[in-house]
């Protein structure tokens, strides 16, 4: 991830990670919890420990459920003979407009069951160890209850690990205290004004300093994350507040995350009931949905100007045991820069095989919004981002 945000190198083009990072951080976090391969036993390449095991026809190849879940994720039959020979399979995703771009993943993991991956996805718990970009998780609304206010009361985007303090402040005091709207910051038109009148309060009071106008910063990007969350988790993707931009515009990220959620269908036919939810969410909610809201602030070290970001996540997910499955999805409703918003789902599906360690099937797919791809040269930079990061995914793997 790191290597990638500094080969892309402009502060705009580090949000073409941002699409894959929830299957790098589900991969890797198996790794990290140890689904029982010790470095002993993968320090051989060729050591059958280290590779999904062999299939049967009966058991796999010709398993419905696993050629249509991998078929809605819009894979052809001979890209599904390939994962399920044990080898990752990546596919570049027809974008739904112009800002969007979108991957799918594939790959049977051996050692690993869909419970693992539901214990990892849900509770986020290793999230901090596998990316250490993170600066601060906040879990909104615990036990189940709706959040509050005080699930955003330690929200602060100076919090005291960071490593750049100082070029923080200057840099966002550069960049949230702007004359007028751009494209590179994601806040309303009300938000920005009420961080030019904490500007303009520091201005005409000599006794005010950075300290005091950076708490006033904390406390009206606070404020506004907790308005944003509200706004969503009353009325989903309509409820998602715009982003003001340059000549009295507004962008509105629920638009795209409508037209990329209608051009994803890879839980249509093997969740249907997580599937009508996640169309109609908060309607239609099953009894035995897991579910988290989040705020994530993380930095990039290998960002030009050392800016942190901001991101209000929504997950879900839902236990098959009918069917054996786990099924997710997850949302990034909000992001302060880089990147609009990102729609994702996909499945952990058992691989019925001969032998005794399991085996399940990761599929996911992802749509990221983002700016960065428009205009001129977008379509290079977008075939140039999506081919690294699925030759970075690869090489996790490996």
């Amino acid at each position: 991830y790191k290597h990638i945000m500094l080969f892309l190198g402009s502060e705009k083009n580090n949000s073409f990670a941002g699409f894959f990072l929830l299957f790098l951080l589900l991969v890797s976090s198996i790794v990290v919890a140890d689904a029982g391969i010790t470095k002993t036993q993968c320090a051989n390449k060729d050591s059958a420990t280290c590779k999904p095991q062999t299939t049967t026809t009966d058991d796999n190849n010709n398993d419905e459920r696993v050629q249509t879940i991998l078929q809605d994720a819009g894979f052809a039959q001979s890209d599904i003979d390939t994962v399920l020979d044990g080898k990752l399979h990546k596919k570049i995703l027809d974008s739904s407009n112009s800002r969007e771009i979108g991957m799918a993943f594939a790959v049977v993991l051996p050692h690993t069951t869909p419970d693992d991956i539901a214990e990892l996805f849900i509770s986020q718990r290793l999230k901090t160890v596998v990316d250490p970009g993170i600066m601060g998780i906040g879990i909104i609304g615990k036990n189940k209850k709706k959040g509050t206010r005080d699930d955003f009361k330690k929200f602060t985007l100076f919090p005291g690990k960071s490593r750049n303090k100082e070029k923080y402040v200057n840099v966002i005091l550069g960049r949230l205290l702007q004359e007028s709207p751009g494209d590179d910051l994601n806040l309303s038109k009300g938000e920005i004004k009420a961080l030019h009148e904490h500007q303009r309060a520091k201005d005409e009071d000599s006794s005010s300093n950075n300290n005091i106008l950076l708490h006033k910063i904390d406390q009206t990007i606070r404020e506004s994350l907790w308005k944003r969350y509200q706004s969503y988790q009353q009325k989903s993707l309509n409820g998602i507040l715009p982003y003001a931009r340059k000549n009295g515009n507004e962008y509105h990220p629920g638009n795209d995350m409508t037209l990329s959620s209608k051009m994803t269908n890879i839980l249509k036919r093997e969740a249907p009931v997580f599937f009508k939810h996640l169309k109609h969410f908060p309607k239609d909610r099953p009894d035995d949905l897991q579910e988290s809201f989040s705020w994530i602030t993380f930095e990039n070290p290998n960002s030009g100007d050392g800016i942190p970001n901001v991101e209000l996540v929504h997950r879900m997910g839902r236990k098959q045991p009918d069917k054996g499955s786990f099924v997710f999805s997850e949302r990034q409703y909000f992001a302060l820069h880089s990147y609009n918003c990102v729609h994702g789902e996909g499945g952990a599906i058992p691989i019925h095989v001969s032998g005794n360690s399991p085996q399940t099937l990761l599929v996911f797919s992802s749509r990221t919004s983002t700016d960065a791809v428009t205009g001129f040269g977008g379509s290079a930079k977008r075939s140039i981002g999506v081919r690294m990061m699925g030759n970075m995914v690869a090489d996790v793997l490996e």
